[in-house]
């Protein structure tokens, strides 16, 4: 469910607020692996936080959610280690897909 808002005094639909994934890439630190992903809240008006789900999805799998506070129009990354056995695997995380070759 994605978040929607009405202003009280006019009852109009407020611009819909959205996450968006702008970096998803890996590195490896310490033989552990780390997705990091880029991620900004775009729409409505003026500074506000909101909390949202980040469903970090592997080859169609849901590997892991987690939640992420974010503020209207600005920019965050967030380094989440993952551990996945050897092979081709496909990480998505909403628009976002990388494919990796993880070694044994």
């Amino acid at each position: 469910m994605l978040p929607r808002e009405f202003s009280v005094s006019s009852r109009d639909s407020v611009a819909p607020i959205r996450l968006e994934v702008t970096e998803l890439t890996t590195a490896e630190s310490n033989g552990q692996l780390l997705l990091t992903a880029g991620l900004r809240q775009n729409g409505g008006n003026g500074p506000r936080w909101t909390t949202w789900p980040v469903e970090v999805m592997v080859d169609g799998r849901n590997e892991r959610t987690f939640r992420m506070g974010l503020r209207t129009g600005r920019n965050e990354t967030v380094n989440i280690p993952i551990e996945l056995s050897p092979g081709p695997r496909r990480i998505q995380i909403q628009n976002k897909t990388i494919e990796v070759q993880i070694k044994p």
